[in-house]
């Protein structure tokens, strides 16, 4: 028995020595029905089912067709499972149940018919999963276009068709957040806190540390118009004009516990209380009293 080849990468055999070669080894090959025989030179035979035989067999027995066997309702691949018979399609390593069967399991499958003991249609590792009673767990979802809900629940909100609200005491609920609110009617409401439709705003303990109102400055420690008007809870302080004691302007000054105010524009007529004296300086000074009586110790003027 010999064989032929060619030394030439691609150089292709002839049909003749392709023949020759096949004959080395099967001597016949006749076919019957739903079989191919081939008979070696050596006298054995080896039959081959081919059409519907081999059809039966493959159903019956199983069989592989390149990476993928198929067998009992299952087709197997190298890493994924589809079982026909139950419903699932899951990897071979993680499938339904394997790993506990909680959300947080490290299970991936699709399953049509979810045990109790692995209660999700889709289980994607811990992240994601939409459970048999609907409802879906995103961990970092990100949602995009129109999305429409006029019920349920989101991170303990609940929905209604015109609204977001928490939970109910006698039917009231703790916060909600309108969507259908009228002029008089809440926008978002809270247990001390309430913004209408019409912008009032009202609340029983309200804390700003930062931000205008009506042209105001508010900081964590000061209340401000530009430098014209400044109330400042760090020093302790009311300005005018001008924040520097003795200046044009006001200045009322809690000064570390001795107080003291400055009225007038620095350079003329002025009433200073320093904290100890008070200062007067005007081109004019008129009283209108009753009585005057100015009095130091002993020494009066009686007017």
């Amino acid at each position: 028995m010999g064989l032929t080849f060619r030394d030439e990468k691609g150089a292709p055999l002839t049909h003749e020595e392709l023949d020759e070669n096949f004959r080395s080894f099967f001597y016949t090959a006749s076919f019957a029905e739903n079989q191919l025989i081939l008979q070696r030179k050596d006298g054995i035979t080896t039959t081959v089912p081919i059409g519907g035989e081999a059809f039966a067999d493959f159903q019956e027995n199983g069989g592989s067709i390149g990476n993928v066997y198929i067998a009992d309702s299952q087709i197997t691949g190298s890493r994924m499972i589809v079982d026909l018979f139950n419903g699932q399609f899951y990897d071979k390593t993680k499938a339904p149940n394997s790993a506990g069967g909680n959300l947080t399991s490290d299970e991936w499958y699709i399953d049509f018919d979810p045990a109790v003991t692995a209660p999700y249609y889709v289980h994607f590792g811990s992240k994601f999963a939409i459970s048999s009673s609907g409802f879906m767990h995103a961990a970092g979802a990100k949602l995009e276009g129109e999305i429409t809900a006029s019920s349920g629940l989101i991170g303990g909100f609940n929905i209604t068709p015109d609204a977001i609200h928490g939970p109910t005491t006698l039917g009231v609920p703790s916060f909600l957040i309108s969507g259908s609110a009228g002029d008089t009617e809440h926008f978002i409401s809270a247990s001390n806190f309430s913004l209408k439709g019409n912008g009032d705003i009202t609340g029983s303990s309200v804390h700003f540390n930062g931000g205008t109102i009506a042209g105001w400055t508010i900081s964590n420690s000061t209340i401000a118009k530009d430098t014209n008007i400044v109330l400042d809870a760090t020093n302790e302080s009311f300005s005018i004009n001008d924040s520097t004691f003795g200046n044009k302007g006001i200045q009322l000054q809690y000064n570390s516990g001795t107080p003291r105010f400055y009225v007038g524009d620095a350079t003329g007529s002025f009433v200073k209380f320093d904290g100890t004296n008070v200062s007067l300086s005007t081109s004019i000074l008129e009283i209108s009293a009753s009585n005057i009586e100015i009095s130091s110790t002993e020494a009066s003027i009686t007017i």
